[in-house]
This record gives C-alpha cells, sequence and structure tokens, in this order.
C-alpha cells in the first residue's frame, strides 16, 4: 500500500482530537517584460509613484513590496521573532502561534512543516504553496495562517499570504484587516492594483475582497497568472488559501499556478471518498503533503512520511 494510501487508511478509520483542536498539524507527509508592478502596500512608507489604490486619510500610506532575501535562512537556527506582531482576531488568538497560550509544540509542529516547505523551496524551487482541504471546516485558513507566520517568523522570509477563497474569505477576519478590496477587487477588469496589508515586519496580507459568487473569470485571468508571477519576484513564499477542492472548481484552476499543494484533512472527521476525490483533482504529483489536523499531538504520533 502506498503511503498515502496508508494515511487514508488511518482517515478511514478515525482519529483521536487532542486538545489543540485545529492548532497542530500532528501528521505531515512531505513530498519528494516590463509590465507596471500591480501591488499597493497598506504600510506607513512613501507610496510608490504609480498605482497606488488611494485609502482613506485615516488609513495608513501605501508603500512598495518588500525586496526578496536573497539568501535562504537557517533551518537549523531560527531567527527571533518580529518586533511588530499581527493583529490576529480575539476569537482565534489563542489558535494562533503567535500566542503565549498556544502549546510548544504546536509551535513546534508548525516549525517542522516549514522546515519541510523551506527543503523543499532548496531542492526544487517550491516558491508558491496552495492549502485546500477536501471539505469545510477542516482546518486550511488557520493552517495557512499559521504556516505563513512561521515562515515569516522563525525564517524571517517575506511571506505573501493570498486569501483565494473568494465566495467564503476567512484570513481578513482572522488578521483584522478591511474586506471592502484585495484579490476579487484587483482581478475584475479595470480593477487596477491588488491592496495588500503589512500584517507584520516580514508578512504580507492579501485578503479576498468582497465575497464573489462566481469567481472564475477572474482566477483564469492572465491578470491573475501575472499577480503570482510578480509576487514570485518580491516574496520568498506565496502562500495561497483556496476552497475546499472537491466542493469548488476554483483550487483546481489555482493549482495549476502552484509549485505545490498541501492537502489539509482533519482526522476523524474527513470522508474518505472526499479526499481521493481532492487527491485526483489536485493530482499526486503535485500534492507536496498532507497535513493530518486535530489528531492525536503526542509526541510519538507526529512523524513524517516521505512520498
Amino acid at each position: 500500500m502506498s503511503r498515502i494510501g496508508d494515511a487514508l487508511l488511518r482517515v478511514r478509520e478515525g482519529g483521536h482530537q487532542a486538545a489543540t483542536a485545529e492548532l497542530a498539524p500532528a501528521w505531515v507527509m512531505a513530498g519528494d517584460a516590463a509590465a507596471p508592478n500591480p501591488w499597493s502596500l497598506e504600510d506607513r512608507a512613501t507610496p510608490p509613484p504609480a498605482l497606488v489604490r488611494p485609502v482613506p486619510a485615516d488609513a495608513p500610506s501605501a508603500a512598495p513590496a518588500p525586496e526578496r532575501r536573497q539568501e535562504p535562512a537557517s533551518r537549523e537556527e531560527p531567527a527571533a521573532g518580529n518586533t511588530r506582531l499581527p493583529n490576529i482576531h480575539p476569537d482565534v488568538a489563542d489558535r494562533v502561534i503567535t500566542s503565549s497560550a498556544v502549546p510548544f509544540q504546536v509551535v513546534e509542529h508548525y516549525r517542522r512543516l516549514a522546515a519541510t516547505l523551506h527543503e523543499a523551496h532548496t531542492d526544487r524551487g517550491v516558491q508558491v504553496v496552495m492549502i485546500t482541504s477536501a471539505e469545510q471546516g477542516e482546518g486550511k485558513s488557520l493552517t495557512a495562517a499559521n504556516l505563513a507566520l512561521t515562515l515569516s517568523q522563525s525564517y524571517r522570509r517575506q511571506v505573501l499570504l493570498v486569501d483565494a477563497d473568494l465566495r467564503r474569505p476567512t484570513l481578513h477576519e482572522i488578521f483584522q484587516v478591511p474586506s471592502t478590496s484585495g484579490l476579487s477587487n484587483g482581478l475584475r477588469p479595470g480593477g487596477g492594483t491588488f491592496t495588500t496589508f503589512r500584517s507584520s515586519d516580514t508578512l504580507t496580507v492579501l485578503p479576498a475582497g468582497r465575497p464573489d459568487a462566481d469567481p472564475m473569470a477572474g482566477l483564469t485571468s492572465p491578470r491573475m497568472s501575472q499577480l503570482v508571477a510578480d509576487a514570485r519576484q518580491s516574496y520568498d513564499w506565496i502562500i495561497v488559501d483556496t476552497p475546499p477542492v472537491s466542493l469548488m472548481p476554483d483550487a483546481k484552476l489555482l493549482a495549476a499556478m502552484a509549485d505545490a499543494v498541501l492537502l489539509v484533512i482533519a482526522a476523524g472527521a474527513a470522508d474518505l471518498d472526499s479526499i481521493k476525490l481532492a487527491i485526483k483533482a489536485v493530482g499526486r504529483k503535485k500534492i507536496l503533503g498532507v497535513v493530518f489536523n486535530r489528531a492525536d499531538s503526542e509526541p510519538a504520533k507526529g512523524y513524517y512520511y516521505q512520498t
């Protein structure tokens, strides 16, 4: 039986929910020309000369996207935390790794996951990572948020976190940024810039914007492809939160633009047929790993599978 198959069998048999619930990815299978910059950053720096969306008077000014660091950070010696911390919504603060209430072993789980991605980045150039799930409510958005925070804080990498779940966006609530403008607005014809928000010194959030009941045209547009291409030049990592892959076709379309996919599975809750469907839709070769969420988080139960 393949290792992915073995993991699916464990899902079918069920799993224990740890007290840390959606926090720790206890099981991870890791796999082996001159167009203008569309970015607009909500920050306290001087705005670029063109293509900056005007912001309200009480909002911070716009700034260009941060310059990428060229040398990879050391995995063995992660840097100290940011001096500017994200503004996390109180309702989920105790499930986000910046909180002192989060157990240390949970933070270590995300560091291990980030280390796997760092390895894939070094070995294969993986830079754009899509986070999805088979069904709703499996914790993909919190996983995306915590992974982005880990990469940006522990490794001091410049990270862009994109909310591409245009039908049911969530990340703007987690990071308490405005949802009136974002990805959906920038993808519309004549939409102008993509308004992003600096959540910390090394983490930038591109919210979904206003919900879009039919985002297919925008997600398949040349403008979306250009956005990803430009982001590659400005950020070390691009983490993309998408809708559940077995429910909407959006994630399948975005997978083609990503270097790799992380599939989030809620232990004891995910439907085996839906998981198989999700793997088939994305393609096994595209899946870098499977994050087994809400599993028993005892040290002996958390480890990596190589696919």
